[in-house]
């Protein structure tokens, strides 16, 4: 693919694999200075007042990778960020993306933004894996409704359970995913899921997720997955003692990487923002 579209991707971030993504999108943009740009792309919001700023300097088409905007965010429960302010910068916005049909309903329920689902690439590893009995819970908290209830269904059936909440090194987190019995994340919330459960479903471990129209992770890990229902505790204890005492084994390297790559993320983004190029 010519690379005849010229990009400012702000800060040169993004969340998730930066590296990985901003090396792929360099295959098919030209990646370039904000002056020179067709277009300004923000794909983090820790990236917002760098791009606000630039707006001013430069009257560029902006394009925004939106990850994640819930309704937690929306009420103000999480003061992480100004997500009023991130708010504003999306109506600005000439484009949004974001990776899942479940961010896209939240956007048009809690703005009346419109957007375009391009789905993230995956990063995976290769490892040597096991079960040595435990359940892993690799997503932070969040504050919402079913924040706990990763940990208090495995303690109701006697079941060992790690939450890392993101505090331990790289080489730890790897091989929790390859030698847990299973991952979860029960929220009812998540533009994803958290990319782990795919790294996990990559190495042959399976997820437990909710089946909420807002769980981005059933557009990732699809037939693959283990739904329960997500307002219904009853049903995740169940659930999760069923996959404990069945141990069941998915195999999806094949999908992961077809379905998931870098280079895919980034000539789908191509595809949708050729409207902005000049001349």
């Amino acid at each position: 693919m010519p690379r005849d579209i010229k990009l400012h991707i702000v800060g040169n971030l993004s969340e998730g694999d930066s590296d990985r993504q901003i090396e792929a999108m360099g295959k098919v943009f030209e990646l370039c200075s904000a002056e020179e740009a067709d277009i300004i792309y923000c794909a983090t919001i820790s990236k917002m007042n760098d791009t606000i700023n630039l707006l001013v300097d430069y009257q560029k088409p902006l394009a925004i990778y939106c990850w994640d905007y819930y309704k937690w965010a929306h009420e103000g429960k999480h003061p992480s960020y100004n997500w009023k302010k991130y708010a504003e910068l999306l109506r600005k916005a000439d484009t949004i993306f974001v990776p899942s049909s479940s961010q896209q309903l939240r956007l048009k329920e809690l703005l009346n933004l419109d957007s375009v689902v391009v789905k993230t690439g995956i990063t995976t590893f290769e490892a040597k894996t096991s079960d040595k009995n435990f359940i892993l819970d690799p997503v932070r908290y969040y504050p919402e409704e079913n924040r706990d209830w990763a940990e208090k269904a495995a303690h109701k059936l006697g079941i060992p359970i790690v939450h890392t909440e993101h505090q331990i090194g790289e080489k730890e987190f790897k091989t929790l995913m390859s030698t847990c019995s299973f991952m979860t994340c029960a929220y009812r919330e998540a533009s994803t899921g958290g990319l782990s459960l795919m790294e996990g479903l990559y190495l042959g471990k399976p997820s437990l997720v909710s089946n909420s129209p807002y769980m981005g992770a059933r557009d990732y890990l699809g037939e693959f997955g283990y739904y329960f229902q997500y307002d219904d505790f009853d049903d995740f204890c169940m659930k999760m003692f069923e996959m404990w005492v069945e141990r069941p084994k998915k195999r999806a390297k094949l999908y992961i990487k077809d379905e998931f790559s870098y280079d895919r993320m980034a000539v789908d983004l191509c595809e949708k923002l050729k409207r902005f190029k000049k001349g």
